[in-house]
């Protein structure tokens, strides 16, 4: 009899903890699919206690089978608790022979019991009680109409049966609760996850789409439509920073991920391209110290100039309006490496600053969203570069950036 009992416990929570698995790892999990798998988990874990049980008349394997009827009720499931109750009914008529009308009585006055309950609200406690009793008290008139003598032993196993049966429905229940409850919270931690990386995303948009958008305002202001020919320099300036606008949008689309496209490219046609576009701009005084020759490496055109953008912007935005400032952009390069350096004049950073200066989010700026040296570090790491801040607090910071040179031979760079 124990055997069967354990057996029928591991037969009804096999697939009540499959399901709640499946509900924790399952990425499109709607109501409407898990009601529809909670059904199928009561009626596999019924299926499982009939076919691997050698049940005979025993009261408390009798019992056991109403578990995943009871827990069909809890939850509401109507049309899967009318179809285990059917399945109740024709095997406790086949175990015990011709008690169906008992039967039909006896599961019709559940539903009633339940409908009752309904209205007025119920706790689990009250109705696994009243289960119980009217449960003992249906067990007992099908085992009086069988011929049998119902003496004060039977009655008693019958009490003790039903006891053990009220513990086992009632931690089966609260352990299916828990675990709905885990599968809940697990859900609403990936949604979190979920609506943080959103947001990491429309930081990282709304902060590098400010760039390209500030610069277009610069030259609009500066067109004069009497003068053509700069006019029509300033348009194709304003058409390239609206192309790199579209560019960080199109990576807002991937959501959250940064797209590099490396192809062979001269770093010095780089520095000599923001320079002659961003030194009209700056009201700050802008030096530049580009070292002369052609220079390949794989990289991302477009993705290095937002890095660079960056951190001039950030270098002049650290210069305090009362000081005279002054950023410069110098360029070196080893038979390895090829060396950028932003050096400004501003305010410095305190030691604290410094230790937090990668991570996403942390700024001081008052408007700041703490995303430009994260974003800038993480395109860098996508070209094997690096990058390093040097500071003094009061006397300004020195932005160090280093990119891997491409081996290229000289017959490739002739053709």
């Amino acid at each position: 009899m124990i055997t069967s009992v354990i057996l029928s416990i591991i037969c009804i929570i096999a697939p009540v903890s499959m399901y709640l698995l499946y509900k924790v790892y399952a990425d499109n999990f709607n109501s409407q699919v898990s009601d529809l798998v909670l059904d199928m988990t009561l009626i596999t874990s019924f299926y499982f206690v009939i076919r691997f049980n050698e049940v005979g008349n025993h009261f408390l394997v009798l019992l056991l089978f109403n578990i995943p009827f009871l827990i069909a009720i809890l939850k509401q499931r109507k049309l899967v608790s009318i179809l285990l109750s059917v399945a109740i009914v024709v095997y406790y008529n086949n175990a015990f022979g011709n008690v169906f009308n008992i039967l039909l009585v006896e599961y019709i006055s559940y539903y009633v019991l339940y409908f009752m309950l309904m209205k007025r609200g119920f706790t689990v406690t009250f109705l696994l009680n009243s289960f119980i009793l009217m449960k003992v008290f249906f067990l007992s008139i099908i085992y009086y109409s069988m011929g049998n003598y119902l003496h004060w032993e039977s009655f008693l196993i019958l009490w003790f049966c039903a006891a053990v049966f009220y513990f086992l429905s009632y931690y089966f229940f609260m352990i299916f609760e828990a675990g709905e409850q885990v599968t809940k919270l697990h859900t609403e931690l990936r949604q979190l996850l979920r609506d943080k990386q959103l947001k990491a995303s429309l930081f990282k948009i709304s902060h590098e789409i400010k760039n390209p958008m500030a610069v277009c305002k610069g030259y609009i202001s500066m067109m004069n439509l009497e003068d053509i020919k700069k006019s029509e320099k300033y348009i194709k300036v304003i058409d390239e920073e609206i192309d790199r606008a579209l560019l960080i949008l199109d990576d807002f689309l991937v959501f959250n991920k940064v797209n590099v496209k490396k192809q062979t490219m001269d770093l010095n046609h780089l520095m000599e391209d923001i320079v002659s576009k961003y030194e009209l701009l700056l009201e700050t005084k802008f030096l530049s110290e580009i070292k002369p020759g052609a220079v390949f490496i794989e990289g991302d055109y477009e993705r290095l100039k937002q890095v660079l953008i960056n951190l001039i912007k950030n270098g002049v935005e650290a210069i305090p309006e009362e000081r005279k400032g002054k950023v410069t952009l110098k360029t070196s390069s080893s038979n390895e490496f090829y060396f950028i350096e932003v050096i400004d004049n501003g305010i410095g950073m305190d030691p604290h600053t410094l230790d937090n200066v990668y991570e996403p989010f942390f700024t001081t700026k008052l408007r700041g969203t703490g995303l430009g040296v994260a974003l800038s570090k993480e395109i860098l790491d996508l070209h094997d570069g690096t990058i390093k801040y040097e500071t003094k607090e009061g006397v300004g910071t020195n932005v160090l950036v280093s990119i891997p040179i491409k081996k290229t031979s000289n017959k490739s760079l002739a053709s």
